[in-house]
């Protein structure tokens, strides 16, 4: 079976809908991500209203069990695909703000599961949000019934999954054919209303050599593992998508909060977006950026007063006017370093897809500063660069001539990257935080899409330095003045 959510974010405490595949007999199954790679089961909620759903009933095991009514099996990349709807109604007092994972699953009479996810969640074994697990997934982002009851605002980047995402024949990015088959065009416009947006896409990337377990471009290869970190240093935060942040008030009152944040593969913004970030950080709030390719290309999503009006995603162009995302952010893509791997003959088969162990280096008159506290760093000594490291790419950002950053650390000359670019990724920190606390309109760049992937694999060399600047980094930002 596959599922997707009808809008990315809920309230916690109202109904998330779930849309499911067309004449099956299912149940559900909801989890949240916390400090373990495998979900935390979430077994307080009910039903709420369906639409082309009958509920059955309440087998002997004690679940519930539903059959999805008539409907077209797929549709295509961009548009609604008008699937049979069940809502769930979530618990307020037990499920707090955060990311959750819808699972469906196919059940006979007894309400036993009849496919692979369907065993292993009726044998209690743990579940995971990658492939193959992730295929009968969606992610809802549970946002606070109350805002700002954390001083973080996490946004979670809904709008690049589905640029990726290859369900229903088309996406944002050209693909070389398969076997028989014809190419995937380049497209401008995706639905969000489709499975894939963060869980269970089709994906023409290839896997990650530095971690093949979860795919490129979806929630579980960068996100999650940031989710997880936090989770184990029991900081909180309130998650949104950037849908919300494009919504504004309302929906993200960014005024509320001390931080935001972006994690991963940040790609896609709204210029709505930019304005409610440049107004928080004009207003004195402050921005920690652990993403790469970070506001690299503009959308919108969808025109008002049309179907797909805040349920698709539109591409305008391939980049900001003169890359101009570098004076909200402080770092740009094209002064770093472009995708990593060169597509192959057929539909998914890279080729080249290790590259360079790039790391960052400190700058001399740099290891005193605060970020670094802890680490163990001296001036001109590297991290990212050791055993499992890889840190710099798939892709990066770099520091323009004109740019205002203190940078703190950058890497070698960059060579190999699929855009041809040479130059050096950057990282570092603009109206820096003065004294031991706080000052106004901070913001903090990464620049680095493997900054989370890093900080999360206990093998990784540096794995204990980004713990440090990570923790270094989200507390003092996320800290009120007195």
């Amino acid at each position: 079976m596959q599922v997707y959510v009808y809008e990315p974010s809920f309230i916690v405490g109202q109904a998330v809908t779930l849309c499911v595949t067309p004449n099956k007999q299912f149940a559900i199954a909801m989890y949240r991500q916390g400090a373990g790679e495998a979900l935390i089961p979430q077994t307080t909620w009910s039903l709420a209203s369906s639409s082309n759903v009958q509920f059955v009933g309440t087998a002997r095991n004690g679940r519930k069990i539903f059959r999805s009514g008539n409907a077209p099996a797929q549709g295509r990349f961009d548009q609604d695909w008008q699937w049979p709807q069940v809502g769930v109604k979530t618990d307020r007092d037990t499920w707090g703000s955060g990311v959750y994972v819808a699972a469906v699953f196919e059940v006979n009479a007894d309400g036993v599961g009849i496919d692979a996810l369907g065993t292993k969640i009726d044998r209690g074994q743990p579940i995971y949000p990658y492939p193959p697990d992730s295929d009968a997934m969606a992610l809802a982002v549970g946002k606070p019934y109350m805002p700002a009851t954390a001083n973080i605002a996490y946004v979670v980047p809904i709008a690049t999954y589905h640029a990726y995402n290859l369900t229903g024949g088309g996406c944002f990015y050209a693909y070389n054919a398969p076997p028989g088959g014809a190419p995937y065009q380049q497209q401008t416009v995706v639905t969000m209303r489709r499975p894939g947006g963060g869980l269970g896409a089709f994906l023409g990337e290839p896997p990650d050599p530095y971690d093949p377990v979860s795919p490129r471009q979806q929630f579980a290869h960068w996100d999650a593992k940031f989710v997880r970190w936090l989770a184990t240093k029991d900081i909180s935060c309130d998650f949104y998508t950037d849908i919300d942040l494009h919504a504004g008030q309302g929906q993200l009152t960014l005024s509320l909060y001390q931080l935001m944040l972006s994690v991963g593969h940040h790609e896609y913004w709204s210029q709505a977006m930019r304005d409610a970030l440049q107004t928080f950080l004009t207003a004195g709030g402050n921005y920690a950026c652990f993403s790469g390719n970070t506001c690299y290309r503009p959308i919108n999503f969808g025109a008002y007063r049309t179907s797909g009006f805040m349920t698709s995603v539109n591409r305008l162009a391939d980049h900001w006017p003169d890359y101009d995302e570098w004076q909200l952010i402080q770092l740009g893509y094209n002064w770093g370093g472009g995708r990593w791997g060169d597509a192959g003959a057929n539909f998914g088969q890279w080729t080249n897809t290790t590259r360079n162990n790039y790391g960052y280096q400190v700058q001399p008159g740099k290891s005193d500063h605060w970020i670094f506290a802890g680490t163990g760093l001296s001036d001109n000594a590297y991290f990212g660069n050791g055993n499992k490291d890889y840190l710099v790419g798939y892709e990066c950002d770099g520091k323009p001539p004109s740019g205002k950053l203190n940078v703190l650390a950058r890497s070698p000359q960059l060579a190999g990257f699929q855009d041809g670019r040479t130059n050096q990724a950057s990282f570092g920190i603009i109206n820096d935080v003065s004294g031991a606390r706080y000052q106004h309109n901070v913001v903090f760049n990464a620049g680095t899409t493997d900054w989370a992937r890093v900080l999360m694999d206990p093998q990784a060399a540096s794995q204990s330095v980004l713990d440090h600047i990570t923790y270094n980094v989200v507390t003092k930002l996320s800290d009120r003045p007195d």
